[in-house]
């Protein structure tokens, strides 16, 4: 099987994968780096690392073969996608 991590501005598009793909991950949008923070309560909400582009959705598509880019979709590098996505278990 063949990881293709994938990445789009249209959310809508990488969720349309679904029905003819059979083991597409959720779709994630990639986040900005956030600073350390306190919530209401007290607690410390540690920083996090930026992943992906903010202005990008990332999927992951398990396939026989890889997933080509088409219309308002990419084809991301592995360390990109799988850094807003994860991996396959």
């Amino acid at each position: 099987m063949i990881d293709t991590y994938l990445k789009s501005r249209n959310k809508a598009a990488l969720e349309g994968l679904r029905p003819f793909l059979r083991n597409v991950m959720d779709v994630q949008q990639g986040r900005a780096a956030k600073p350390e923070g306190v919530d209401e309560e007290g607690n410390i909400i540690p920083a996090q690392e930026a992943v992906g582009d903010p202005d990008y959705f990332y999927t992951c598509v398990r396939a026989v073969f890889p997933v080509p880019a088409f219309a308002d979709v990419e084809v991301c590098a592995a360390e990109e996608g799988a850094a807003a996505v994860g991996v396959w278990g």
